[in-house]
């Protein structure tokens, strides 16, 4: 099982390094503030494959240390799809915030929209 773990530890650190590389490219190269549409979308995008190899790396950690060693490639869909629920999170948090719209209303919305889209899933399985 440890070749599991190593599995997607190297996957998920791969997206976190390439979201990390783009994020610096995006921020020093392209300069996004008051920049075209192109280059907000690349900082939101680059943001967003950070996090879900964050997250992704949390997720597996967690649930081999804590979970069953059996399911770690079954829940290993479940771990991708609660990342990219959290990077929406980060993503929709950060447009908000420049919209100037942020607020912890509108943050707890959208994460009980997340959170009941996730329970959809699990009552789905």
């Amino acid at each position: 099982m440890q070749k599991a773990v190593r599995y997607l530890l190297t996957i998920y650190s791969a997206l976190l390094l390439l979201g990390v590389a783009a994020f610096l490219v995006v921020t020093t190269v392209l300069n996004p503030i008051g920049a075209p549409w192109y280059y907000l979308a690349a900082f939101y995008v680059s943001v967003f494959v950070a996090m879900i190899g964050l997250s992704g790396m949390v997720g597996v950690i967690f649930r081999y240390r804590f979970g069953s060693q059996v399911e770690l490639f079954r829940s290993n869909i479940i771990t991708l799809r609660q990342s990219i629920w959290f990077g929406l999170i980060v993503i929709s948090a950060l447009f908000l915030q420049s919209q100037r719209l942020l607020n912890p209303y509108t943050m707890i919305l959208s994460v009980a929209f997340f959170a009941i889209l996730e329970l959809f899933f699990i009552r789905r399985e």
